[in-house]
This record gives C-alpha cells, structure tokens and sequence, in this order.
C-alpha cells in the first residue's frame, strides 16, 4: 500500500512538471516574476517574492529569491547532454557561493547527490538504490 501511494505520488509530480515545462516553452516563456501583494494604510503594494529564468528548452536555469525587497538568494542549474539536472550552484545575497549540489546518474536513475559547503569541502552524500521488478 505505501509503495502504491509513493507510486501515485511520484507519477502526479512527474505529469505537474512536465506539464508546466510544456506550458513554459510553448508560451516561450524566458522569465517568470512571482510578486506578493502587501496592503499597507489602504493601499496595495506588489513585492518581488521571485524570479524565474528558462532556457528555450524551457528548462530552470536560474531561480533568484527576494527578502523585504532584496536579493536574498540566487540558485544556477546546469543540465547535461541528455538534459537531465546535473548541477545546482546557490548564491548568497552578495554573490558568495553557499553550497554547491552535485547528481550522478546511471542511465536517466539518479544514484547520488553531493552536497558540498561553500570552501568545497563534502557536507553531505545520498546514494539512491532501485528496486526493480
């Protein structure tokens, strides 16, 4: 039963993603600006909350998130041949590296993922093991 439930989850993860990309690059969609809307003393003030950045695959290249009106954060994707998500690099506020992400693949499976700290060092590793029919 847990599996049938992780299955179905997984699956309606997968038809919502591929959906928006679909959308992303059928509208050709290159940025994407999420504002909140604040009412302050009677009138409405829209805040930057995010920024979203597609290639003309309609793949993520670059998310940056905004605090009381800042940068707070910049994430980079990068995507190899197969355009699968190999690499995420997160940015602070003044261009710092905070960590860096790291996925291996064995075929189009994710086995691993690095998690590394902002001077390069290894912070954390999951391996993710497949059980096949």
């Amino acid at each position: 039963m847990k599996r049938i439930i992780v299955l179905i989850v997984a699956i309606i993860c997968t038809i919502s993603l591929f959906g928006q990309k679909k959308s992303i690059v059928g509208n050709k969609v290159k940025t994407m600006v999420v504002y909140g809307q604040k009412i302050e003393k009677g009138k409405t003030i829209n805040v930057k909350e995010s920024e979203s950045k597609y290639n003309a695959d309609g793949y993520l290249i670059e998310e940056i998130e905004y605090k009381d009106c800042k940068l707070d954060k910049r994430t980079t994707y990068e995507y190899d041949e197969n355009k699968i998500r190999i690499k995420e690099t997160e940015y602070s506020s003044s261009g710092d590296v905070n960590k860096i992400i790291e996925y291996k693949y064995k075929g189009d499976l994710k086995v691993e993922k690095y998690v590394y700290k902002a001077d390069g060092k290894l912070k954390s590793k999951k391996i993710y093991q497949y059980e096949n029919y």
